[in-house]
């Protein structure tokens, strides 16, 4: 339970008061005015970009777990399975802690998820140089999902901060 301002004489009052107990100022109608948020910002864009990291997922794995073997019968010495499981492994991961915090307002915790994603993206689509381009495609979606998660951490800290 939180405590807000009275607009009228200053005082703090508990947000499911429907009146100010000194003044008398209905609290329960101020409370329309500002815009307070209950809800992590950004919130339906994280949980849809989070679905879609984990279905993604699923053909990421699916296609290292082959280029792995082809790898392996191939005996060339590249690593483009192992990075691709590590990848398809970050975006499971990424994508269940995406969901899981769908709903928080701590910014600090929705900043590092959005770091790591686009830490771990920005190495696949930048930095790794493999026979297969593919890895690019979906670091570029873990670069994508990073940035949605900072833009939002910046969004619940501005609007914790403004209440």
């Amino acid at each position: 339970m939180a405590l807000v301002k009275c607009p009228e004489c200053g005082r703090e009052v508990s947000e499911r008061a429907k009146n100010c107990p000194a003044c008398g100022y209905p609290i329960s109608e101020s409370k329309t005015d500002k815009p307070v948020q209950n809800k992590g910002e950004f919130q339906t864009a994280r949980l849809i970009i989070s679905i879609i990291m984990l279905v993604f997922s699923v053909f990421v794995l699916f296609q290292s777990c082959a280029v792995g073997v082809a790898n392996s019968l191939e005996d060339n010495g590249q690593a483009d399975g192992g990075i691709g499981t590590l990848v398809s492994m970050s975006m499971i991961v990424l994508g269940i802690a995406g969901i899981a915090t769908r709903k928080t307002i701590n910014h600090l915790t929705i900043r590092a998820l959005g770091t790591i994603s686009a830490l771990i993206g920005l190495y696949c689509s930048q930095v790794y140089d493999g026979i297969f381009k593919d890895l690019k495609v979906w670091g570029w979606l873990l670069i994508i999902n990073g940035v949605l998660f900072l833009f939002a951490s910046n969004t619940i800290k501005k609007n914790r901060s403004s209440i």
